[in-house]
């Protein structure tokens, strides 16, 4: 009997032994072990890079499409990767590329639908042949690589039809251009005292060149290089123009940026080229 009683009490103490074994376990797991694998975890995905938003991956797989001996097909893809992510991460370095390109096509003989060749004929000059075709001296200069302004009778130019308009957004401080619906360049734009009252439709009033000497015409020998400067018409009657932001001077301090629109210099250069009297302006 005692032998049985024995063997029965090694019997539940083994039990209880067993139970408090397994509930150290669970108590083990549940008060140290499980909380220090999901720190793990967290710490884990903590480290992990975020996913890289569709429009950087799509740029990315883009930029290798992309031939640079073709300008104009590259602005397509281009201006299809803003119209499908029009507010993707990389958009400035999306509009910074379209520009590269269409200058390319802007400014070279490159061809273009919109670019018609025209046949030099006695009396013309270059004035003549840009009144008559309603096209920027300017820019038919640039795109037909011409350095100087005398013409060939016989001689065959390329002629600028396209119709620009500009916009210049507060909101992306860009200088949109536009030929219909068609994106063409966004330049890099600073506003300078613009007021809300001044936003809204304008024109170009005129182009302004001036030098040391005074305001320069068009093909006088200080032309090329004289300081350019786009005056427009607004509907408050006060005026705004297109200006070069001011560089700074070596060894002095940066001189007080004007009033108005401000481009890099090259940029305006660029603006000045396409843009003619009653080209519209949008500031948004």
């Amino acid at each position: 009997m005692a032998t049985v009683l024995r063997i029965f009490l090694l019997i539940i103490l083994v039990a209880v032994l067993g139970a408090m074994a397994v509930g150290g376990y669970f108590l083990l797991e549940k008060l140290f072990l499980e909380p220090e694998r999901e720190m793990k975890k967290e710490m884990e995905e903590a480290a992990k890079p975020p996913p890289e938003e569709p429009g950087s991956v799509a740029w990315r797989e883009l930029k290798t499409k992309l031939k640079g001996q073709d300008p104009a097909a590259d602005m397509g893809l281009i201006q299809n990767f803003l119209a499908t992510y029009p507010n993707s991460l990389v958009r400035g370095d999306a509009l910074d590329l379209l520009t590269l390109r269409g200058g390319q096509v802007m400014f070279t003989d490159f061809p273009a639908e919109w670019k018609e060749p025209y046949r030099v004929v006695s009396g013309d000059s270059m004035n003549k042949v840009s009144t008559k075709q309603k096209a920027s001296s300017d820019w038919i200069l640039k795109i037909n690589n011409l350095l100087d302004f005398n013409l060939q009778i016989g001689q065959t130019l390329l002629i600028p039809k396209a119709d620009l308009r500009l916009i210049a957004s507060r909101k992306e401080k860009r200088m949109f251009v536009l030929r219909g619906e068609e994106l063409l360049a966004a330049y890099p734009l600073t506003f300078s005292g613009i007021t809300d009252a001044q936003a809204g439709e304008a024109t170009v009033k005129e182009k302004i060149a001036s030098g040391k000497d005074g305001r320069q015409a068009f093909g006088a020998p200080g032309y090329a290089d004289a300081n350019k400067q786009i005056a427009l018409s607004t509907s408050d009657k006060k005026g705004l123009s297109i200006a070069a932001m001011p560089e700074a001077v070596e060894g002095g301090a940066t001189p007080a940026a004007p009033k108005g629109l401000l481009l890099a210099a090259p940029d305006l250069e660029e603006v000045f080229i396409i843009v003619k009297k009653g080209t519209p302006v949008v500031i948004e």
